[in-house]
């Protein structure tokens, strides 16, 4: 008789990566943000910073979830912070240099 390991009950499962959808979100709007910046700036800055608060949420929920994405919310939050920062400092500099 030959022999035969069961492995019943042991069943190799495949790691599961779930991406967040509110990082997929905030990095395509950050994305976006930075494209309506050259064309309309305050679309730009206004979805910049829907795209951060969409970063900032994918990044709480991925604290207690084992989803992954934190690299898109990171880039929503940055990408969206520079949109607002940018346009902020050249109003800035265009006021202090009258």
């Amino acid at each position: 008789m030959s022999e035969q390991t069961s492995n019943i009950g042991y069943e190799k499962k495949a790691p599961r990566f779930d991406n967040n959808v509110n990082a997929i979100i905030s990095a395509f709007l950050g994305a976006l943000s930075i494209l309506f910046l050259l064309i309309i700036v305050y679309v730009g800055m206004i979805i910049g910073f829907i795209s951060i608060i969409f970063g900032i949420i994918a990044l709480v929920q991925m604290r207690t979830t084992e989803q992954v994405g934190k690299g898109m919310a990171k880039l929503g939050i940055i990408s969206g912070s520079i949109t607002i920062a940018l346009p902020l400092l050249v109003i800035v500099y265009a006021i202090t240099s009258l």
